[in-house]
């Protein structure tokens, strides 16, 4: 059947497919997280999976999926049909790859793509996307800040036929797994995946055989065309202009140095440009963002920005992007892109956040806490079994227009990931967690005071492991807007057992532990947004009662004197004259006394 030229569908038609497309991608997701073997896919929901039209074009994905995946997936699927050819697809057939230049963000996010066929012809394609714990290269976990090429980061895969005519290709697996550390976890992960995209295609061919192919593809064009729409109005009512913001990733590993990525926003009626021209050359350490990568996060920190929009085609089509090959956020083999997730992606974030509170401040939120990306491995002592953990941080976002930042929450772009339990993570790996709290005293002050960051002590049980971690925000921190203050500095703090304490930094490879050292790793919080002499005295005392921040803090950055007269009971009194005394010397006598 082939689609009407020009046809439409009546509302009630077009908002339950517009529905159904979504549970669709929702099935497939159930599917891998209950299949999976990984505990960062099964308990972390580091994972998406989507669906896309006849063309490739991205439909949408699943109510509880990865964000940042969305943005990458369309460059997934082109570079499938690009490198295989429609013509040689046939059903059953399933292609796998996680080439970050092709369609990808780094290598662990391994990817699979299904065509679906109807009467002998593809209608529709869907596709999965999974951080696997492991592909290989010399650091359990494959996040090797040291990596100077790509070769050191891990197996890379081209788009390939794992899957041909229903069959696996096991000569393929085999040479893939045997490359990568616990191949049991990632034979598991492989497994859900494809049960995820047949999960899929068995919906959307029942949405077909109740519908209609040309309805559902009627529908799939109007949804996107949809998504535009609503996306061109928003932005015809922001004032034309050219709007800037630099921010910056702590150091090049190779050279100390730091890098900087800006970002150039031109709006002109209802079109929008997005132009990183002006951000620094490529890194020979794994910070670099490839293409796709770049415009899943302007895709993805857009979408937060108007989130009534649905994430598909129709959106991505309505925004120019400027990005010149052989950049930091637009690099070319061989250059590493392992740690993009936690440096230049994150500061493009920032960037963004930041020329919109140029032009609609009412829209964006102050500078946010950086994930830190961890991993370990070894070899447990009792089980003689090979272990591999990727761990990451949550933190505190920056306050808003109307509100202070959420408290200990992972990054809005992993949005739908989970923290893993602690009891799991004791389970799996000879390590113990000794804390696990907020970070007090992490956040920006301000009107709006941004979220708090958290704190976690992990405790080496055996000899051998190793660790690696990239993160950022050590030296750069979040930052506030107007008048609203920065968040603190991230930290990993070794302890041995003897009481030497090392800062490790934010950017360290394969780092050997023994019996009882510990890490501890502290994450920042946002920033603060609106002079901080305008917070109601009520809500610094409330945060003071709930431990968010301390005594000296409220002090130094609100000067309020606080009495603790009775801490156990939550009793806690203002010095008044001492307040006014000190708020008049940081902020002026008409501050004096506060609200």
């Amino acid at each position: 059947m082939s689609e009407r030229p020009g046809a439409r569908l009546d509302p009630v038609t077009f908002e339950v497919l517009k529905n159904a497309f979504v549970s669709v991608c929702n099935e497939m997701a159930l599917a891998v997280e209950l299949a999976a073997y990984s505990l960062i896919i099964s308990e972390g929901r580091d994972f998406s999976a989507t669906l896309y039209d006849a063309q490739g074009k991205l439909i949408g994905q699943g109510d509880n999926d990865l964000p940042s995946h969305a943005g990458t997936t369309p460059f997934t699927v082109a570079a499938t049909i690009e490198h295989v050819g429609v013509e040689r697809m046939r059903p059953g057939d399933i292609y796998m790859m996680n080439d970050p230049y092709l369609g990808g963000t780094h290598l662990q996010d391994v990817r699979l793509v299904k065509p679906i066929f109807r009467d002998g012809a593809i209608v529709a394609y869907v596709a999965t996307t999974g951080h696997w714990s492991d592909v290989g290269g010399p650091v359990a976990g494959s996040f090797n800040i040291e990596a100077t090429e790509i070769y050191a980061e891990g197996l890379r895969i081209p788009p390939i036929l794992i899957y041909r005519d229903g069959r696996l290709d096991r000569d393929v697996l085999e040479i893939l797994l045997a490359n990568m550390r616990v191949s049991s976890e990632r034979r598991g992960d492989l497994n859900a995946q494809i049960a995820a995209c047949r999960a899929g295609e068995r919906r959307l061919l029942e949405l077909i055989d109740r519908y209609g192919l040309d309805t559902v593809h009627v529908a799939m064009r109007e949804l996107q065309d949809y998504s535009e729409r609503l996306f061109r109005a928003e932005i015809a009512r922001v004032p034309d202009g050219v709007y800037e913001w630099e921010d910056w990733i702590d150091q090049d590993l190779t050279t100390g140095e730091p890098q900087h990525v800006h970002l150039q926003m031109r709006i002109a009626g209802d079109r929008i440009t997005y132009d990183l021209s002006g951000s620094g050359p490529p890194a020979r350490s794994a910070i670099n963002c490839t293409y796709p990568g770049l415009v899943s996060c302007l895709f993805v920190s857009t979408k937060a920005l108007f989130p009534h929009i649905i994430m598909n085609d129709g959106l991505l089509r309505s925004m120019e992007i400027v990005a010149p090959p052989g950049s930091l956020v637009n690099a070319q083999p061989p250059y590493p892109v392992g740690g993009m997730a936690a440096t230049s992606f994150e500061r493009v974030i920032g960037c963004l956040f930041g020329v919109w509170s140029l032009a609609a401040p009412e829209r964006t939120i102050a500078g946010h806490y950086n994930i830190i990306n961890i991993s370990f491995g070894g070899r447990d002592p009792v089980t003689l079994e090979e272990f591999v953990a990727y761990v990451w941080s949550e933190g505190g976002i920056g306050a808003r227009a109307t509100k202070d930042g959420l408290n200990g929450i992972m990054s809005f772009f992993s949005g739908s990931t989970m923290n893993v339990a602690v009891e799991i993570r004791e389970r799996s790996a000879p390590v113990t967690w000794h804390a696990y709290s907020f970070n007090v005293d992490s956040c920006g002050e301000g009107e709006h005071q941004g979220g708090i960051g958290s704190r976690r002590i992990l405790h080496c049980d055996s000899d051998g492991m190793r660790l690696s971690a990239i993160g950022d925000r050590e030296r750069f921190h979040p930052w506030g807007l107007f008048g609203g203050g920065e968040a603190a500095a991230q930290r990993l703090i070794r302890r041995t057992p003897g009481g030497e304490e090392t800062n490790l930094g934010m950017f360290f490879a394969n780092q050997e532990l023994t019996k009882g050292d510990t890490i501890e790793y502290l994450s920042t919080g946002g920033g603060g947004y609106g002079r901080p002499e305008r917070r109601p005295l009520a809500r610094i005392v409330q945060d003071v009662e709930n431990e968010l921040v301390t005594l000296g803090y409220a002090r130094e950055r609100y000067g309020v004197v606080i009495d603790a007269v009775d801490p156990e009971a939550l009793d806690y009194r203002v010095d008044g004259a001492a307040t006014a005394a000190l708020r008049t010397q940081l902020f002026g006598a008409e501050w004096a006394v506060p609200a």
